[in-house]
């Protein structure tokens, strides 16, 4: 059958979108997950889920729509925004499912419905719960959520906000453990205990990372020295300057915004008298109470179900999340997948636009998993720089007819690429 080449145009691709469904989309995600997992003898025992949503442009849809008004996560919290989710599999990161979704649905309320649809999933593909460990984050927390996942029989390993754990925080540093990640070769420090969290008893660990400690410690000392130093240019230039600073409500209100919520309010007390019509103000750094949140920061809580689990086993399970992160990343890359800018303001063709996206992140990571398996480990950057180098050449006879295709010189980073992929076949 002949197709006019002039049809073969983006309008008629878009077209196309209209066709496109969610359940579609799982079908095919289905198959390809079944492909995968048979073909390339991948493993799907860890799973991983996050949440992210990018910016689009024009005015936010109604009620009804998917462009909304939300937090962004690129603080672009003045344009419509779409959220989508990703699950993502060990190792890689290849992309197992997706789903999009509201810009203005908070993460808490998404994850309600996800256990189930993972379940869901993950049977198609063969594997019951008792064979897979997913992991999430804090973001994903609410009471609801987890009797979802309690009622599911999900392994877990995810994070708590240090506001559930406040006593965690204060674990004197000498009763910790360290240990060395075989696979990043960090060292991490760790607590061990268990504690009852949404209803059952879990293993939790209390996780201190050296770096971050001296970097946030130095980050909360800089902030408090721009605090004080906004005090004292308050009480040096305009304190009893003006009416309004004479008097006793409004001064009181004008400090305690300049000190601002916790952990500010803790650490920086100060007294207010009125003397006449004189307004004293004094302030002091409460050096114990800043000794105790400093001790606070570079803590972080994990807590999981795999209690027969190890130390290091928890702590990479979890810390390898960074690959739903990464997938992420790529996808926003104007230079990789650039799923942003979206100029569709049709719901399915924003939901295709989306799916096409996360198929050509899945194509990426397989062929990351296919160089892997044939011994050659390489970074996404180590994989397609080299490859953006390559060019093809066209010969030509006298009455420019293409006799035959040949690559041009194989940059020498390229060439155990192009070997191990076969490419010249496919001149």
């Amino acid at each position: 059958m002949r197709i006019d080449p002039q049809v073969l145009n983006a309008q008629t691709y878009w077209n196309h979108f209209q066709r496109l469904t969610p359940q579609l989309f799982e079908k095919i995600e289905v198959s390809l997950g079944k492909l995968i997992h048979s073909r390339y003898n991948l493993p799907l025992d860890h799973i991983f889920y996050d949440t992210s949503n990018f910016f689009t442009y024009g005015k936010p849809d109604s009620s009804t729509g998917l462009r909304r008004n939300g937090h962004s996560k690129q603080n672009q919290n003045g344009l419509p925004l779409v959220n989508f989710y990703l699950l993502c599999s060990k190792p890689y990161g290849i992309p197992l499912l997706h789903q999009t979704y509201a810009g203005s649905t908070q993460d808490a309320k998404t994850f309600k419905n996800v256990p189930a649809k993972i379940l869901q999933h993950l049977a198609a593909l063969g594997i019951p719960p008792s064979q897979f460990t997913l992991c999430f984050d804090k973001g994903n927390l609410s009471p609801t959520g987890f009797k979802e996942v309690n009622k599911a029989q999900l392994f877990f390993i995810g994070s708590l906000r240090n506001s559930m754990g406040k006593d965690l925080l204060h674990i004197p540093q000498d009763q910790f453990h360290t240990i060395t990640l075989k696979e990043s070769r960090k060292k991490v420090e760790y607590w061990k205990t268990r504690r009852v969290i949404y209803e059952q008893e879990r293993t939790v660990y209390v996780l201190i990372d050296a770096a971050k400690q001296t970097k946030h410690r130095i980050t909360f000392q800089e902030k408090l020295q721009k605090k004080t130093q906004a005090i004292d240019h308050f009480l040096q230039t305009q304190l009893n300057v003006k009416p309004q600073w004479q008097d006793l409500d409004q001064v009181t209100e004008k400090i305690t915004a300049l000190i601002g919520k916790a952990p500010w309010k803790q650490v920086i007390t100060y007294n207010i008298t009125k003397l006449k019509s004189q307004v004293a103000v004094t302030y002091q750094i409460d050096k114990t109470a800043q000794s105790a949140y400093e001790e606070t920061l570079g803590r972080s809580i994990l807590f999981t179900n795999r209690h027969d689990w190890s130390p290091e086993e928890v702590i990479w399970g979890y810390r390898e999340q960074y690959e739903v992160e990464h997938a992420f990343r790529r996808m926003k890359d104007p230079k990789v997948i650039a799923i942003r800018p979206v100029y569709h303001s049709n719901a399915k063709c924003i939901e295709a636009h989306i799916f096409t996206c996360v198929l050509g992140y899945f194509l990426m990571a397989i062929l990351r998993l296919i160089l892997a398996q044939r011994g050659l480990h390489m970074t996404y950057n180590e994989i397609f720089s080299p490859l953006e180098q390559l060019h093809l050449i066209a010969e030509q006879d006298a009455e420019h007819q293409v006799i035959k295709y040949q690559l041009e010189d194989v940059p020498l980073k390229a060439v155990k690429i192009v070997k191990l992929l076969h490419l010249e076949r496919l001149i």
